[in-house]
């Protein structure tokens, strides 16, 4: 008897087997370099403080950044642009403390833009007391090419307000996507892709093969199988095989189906 295995990739996030979500750090930065070079800019009232071998006052590691004094007319700005193709529910966190208190005409802008003009307010830092705590917002931006986010500080003290910054945190999710086909049996032998007459086999097993793991799925009545994984992954689909059946299709692998021993 002959047997062939299609399978067809879609964008389809759904399935009986499934992968879990991923999250993936796009940037990450506790300053522990000492300065701002994994940054794209950043203005002069912003500085790191803290090293090995004096360590600061720091969320975690021992350099922590910070904003202090009087920004004058311009506000001060700490800037980072980021690609984030390939992502979704891009999200920001980061770490912060207010070491001496901001008033109400003080302001830490968190704010995000997908093209540098037009920013949108995440957190408005303002009207604060010193506190000796960190605290570690999170914010959804959601889901776009290329994010922008800075740190926009409007401060007006000679030298006392002062906010510390650690831990800035980009992160994306792994978007899935599915992986289907049929197991059907090639009733004329053809070899081809499966035609009306040809029908569907079940009980069989479809092995997906991952850098994660194997999952397997036993098809249907119909032969059906589906794999929902993530996106920036490879894998392979692979079928167990039986006695007295010859595979027919695909003839050479092109659909990214081989044969693998049974609960491989």
């Amino acid at each position: 008897m002959t047997g062939a295995l299609a399978v067809v990739f879609s964008l389809v996030a759904f399935g009986p087997v499934s992968v879990l979500a991923d999250s993936a750090t796009l940037f990450s930065d506790g300053f522990e370099s000492e300065d701002f070079s994994a940054w794209t800019s950043v203005d002069n009232k912003w500085d790191t403080v803290g090293s090995a071998s004096h360590p600061a006052d720091a969320h975690s590691g021992n350099v922590r950044a910070e904003v202090k004094g009087n920004t004058g007319p311009e506000d001060n700005v700490l800037r980072k642009a980021q690609s984030a193709v390939g992502y979704e529910n891009i999200t920001l966190g980061y770490s912060y403390k207010v070491k001496e208190a901001l008033e109400s005409d003080d302001h830490v802008y968190v704010e995000w833009s997908s093209d540098g003009n037009v920013w949108i307010t995440l957190a408005d830092l303002t009207n604060l007391p010193a506190s000796d705590e960190w605290v570690s917002p999170s914010h959804l931006i959601g889901t776009l090419d290329q994010v922008e986010f800075r740190f926009r500080a409007h401060l007006d003290a000679g030298t006392t307000d002062t906010l510390f910054l650690d831990d800035v945190l980009l992160t994306g999710e792994v978007p899935e996507r599915q992986i289907s086909g049929y197991k059907f049996y090639d009733a004329n032998g053809s070899g081809g892709a499966r035609d009306i007459n040809d029908p569907g086999i079940n009980n069989w097993h479809i092995t997906l093969i991952g850098e994660d793991g194997t999952a397997i799925y036993e098809t249907g009545d119909d032969g059906y199988y589906e794999f929902t994984v993530l996106s920036n992954r490879t894998y392979t689909v692979c079928e167990s095989s039986h006695d007295n059946w010859t595979e027919t299709y695909p003839a050479d692998g092109t659909a990214g189906a081989v044969s693998c021993d049974e609960g491989e």
